[in-house]
């Protein structure tokens, strides 16, 4: 259900941007983030539904973007080709990293993945390559938010409860296995489970 709380039509630049990312733009704070779930999960208990959300966390997103993957995608889904295209993809690449361990240092090694934290581009980059998520949690019928690497997908549940929570751990396992074939893995230690209910 899109609210009050999606973006306005000119902040989207493309429709494969998800609309239900709260980060990275001006009135979209995490605020805006909590709010908006809130809201869903308030709006499902008063209907006497039970609520099951997971919270899911990456690890090192930013520093696992896979820049081949990044730039294909912004081609195929974004439309982002010709100079634009190779400006983005220059912008990626020939970067280079060295690892520091006292007085060691690791010979130089060109950097494939990562997208340059601090930037401007940063994060929107990132939100781009994790982009193709939304129509596989879509496709389990399952409620989501997005604020940047965190990701909340919930389901409202009514007694018995199989058929929803099969649907909620048919999304967690499809993401996984998209997460993995994308370079990016889920940080247990920072995803959790909850339940929400009078």
């Amino acid at each position: 259900m899109v609210s009050k709380y999606s973006r306005s039509p000119h902040i989207r630049a493309s429709p494969n941007y998800c609309i239900l990312q709260s980060a990275y733009q001006q009135g979209h704070s995490t605020e805006m983030a909590i709010s908006k779930i809130l809201d869903d999960i308030i709006g499902s208990i008063d209907s006497g539904h039970v609520v099951a959300l997971v919270s899911l966390d990456i690890s090192a997103a930013f520093n696992s973007v896979t820049h081949n993957v990044l730039v294909q995608r912004l081609e195929d889904e974004f439309g982002v080709t010709g100079t634009c295209g190779w400006w983005i993809s220059d912008y990626l690449t020939g970067r280079s990293f060295t690892v520091r361990v006292g007085q060691s240092t690791s010979p130089s090694r060109p950097m494939m993945t990562g997208v340059p934290q601090g930037s401007v581009l940063g994060p929107l980059l990132y939100t781009i390559y994790v982009s193709p998520i939304v129509c596989l949690i879509a496709s389990h019928g399952v409620e989501y938010h997005q604020y940047a690497d965190d990701i909340q997908i919930f389901t409202r549940m009514t007694v018995p409860f199989a058929t929803a929570f099969d649907s909620l751990q048919g999304c967690v396992e499809s993401l996984q296995y998209w997460f993995w074939d994308n370079g990016l893995l889920l940080n247990p230690n920072k995803s959790a489970v909850a339940y929400f209910g009078t």
